[in-house]
């Protein structure tokens, strides 16, 4: 098996061994397939303990895949189960995760309904994000396939926090809208990193996406207060983004305020192969060095003093 991914996928890695077990019974049209990898290493990502099962008779598909880690050198996923059963084009699944057998800090459940190419995708009214209970509305529903991509009520929400994505209208591939309120960045960062204090801060603002069948038209407000990276604070971030004036040219503005910064970055981007171009002023008002050690990512410590330009 190892020669095999060699050759048929060479930028995966298998130290160890791993082993492939099946059978299937043409009678009772029951089939079982078990796989057991110890270790596996992808463009640097390692999995370690993976175990999937797949047994099925004439009515339905059961599946289990289990993980007992899945990282890279900042982030790590404990304890990942992913499970289900696909019966009459329904695939049900449920995602957990856990910092150890006791303590789940990630729980996710739904469905998958899949006909004539398009594909319906519901979750359940109840999410565990870092062991905090979220609710969902229960009209959710996210549709994609050949007939293009509609959806609809899929919020998450605790009190005053949510994250929410529909569409403006249920015509094939209208515009639709994320938007995000007081969402703290923590609340994902705790379920996925290695160390403590990796990303913190509040989110707000709206992200919305028009004209699909050709270049993504997009127009953006984002707020970021109080942000937080390896421990140390940034500041405040404000961006706007848009390509209204042309699909292939966007407009980008970014602002960085507090803990002693004041940064702004303003022009464009053209993405168009001939151009290819990139037209930005960038004024440094003030950079406290202090908050930019985090993003040398080990190389430089100890880093004091102020900026200006």
């Amino acid at each position: 098996p190892v020669l095999l991914t060699e050759n048929l996928v060479p930028a995966v890695k298998i130290p160890f061994p791993f082993s492939v077990k099946g059978k299937f019974n043409s009678l009772s049209h029951a089939l079982a397939v078990e796989l057991f990898l110890p270790q596996m290493f992808y463009n640097g990502i390692t999995t370690d303990t993976l175990n999937l099962t797949v047994n099925s008779d004439i009515e339905k598909l059961n599946y289990s895949v289990e993980l007992s880690a899945i990282s890279n050198n900042m982030l790590m996923l404990r304890n990942v189960l992913l499970n289900g059963a696909l019966q009459n084009n329904n695939l049900n699944f449920s995602l957990t995760a856990a910092k150890d057998k006791n303590i789940k800090i990630l729980e996710i459940e739904g469905r998958l309904k899949m006909e004539n190419q398009n594909f319906e995708l519901k979750f359940n009214p109840k999410v565990n994000l870092n062991t905090t209970e979220w609710s969902v509305d229960t009209a959710n529903l996210i549709r994609f396939g050949k007939d293009g991509f509609i959806a609809h009520q899929l919020i998450i929400s605790n009190n005053t926090q949510f994250i929410s994505i529909h569409s403006h209208e249920k015509s094939k591939n209208a515009p639709f809208e994320i938007k995000l309120a007081n969402f703290d960045l923590a609340t994902i960062s705790k379920i996925v990193e290695k160390r403590d204090g990796l990303v913190k801060g509040d989110l707000n603002g709206y992200l919305i996406v028009k004209n699909q069948n050709s270049i993504p038209g997009i127009t953006s407000e984002i707020e970021l207060s109080n942000f937080f990276f390896n421990k140390v604070e940034l500041g405040s971030i404000f961006l706007h983004a848009d390509n209204n004036e042309k699909p292939d040219k966007y407009n980008v503005a970014l602002n960085i305020f507090g803990n002693g910064n004041n940064v702004g970055i303003n022009g464009y981007y053209i993405t168009a192969p001939a151009i290819n171009k990139l037209d930005f002023i960038v004024d440094f008002k003030n950079i406290n060095i202090t908050s930019v050690e985090p993003y040398t990512f080990g190389k430089v410590t100890d880093m004091t003093g102020v900026a200006s330009g």
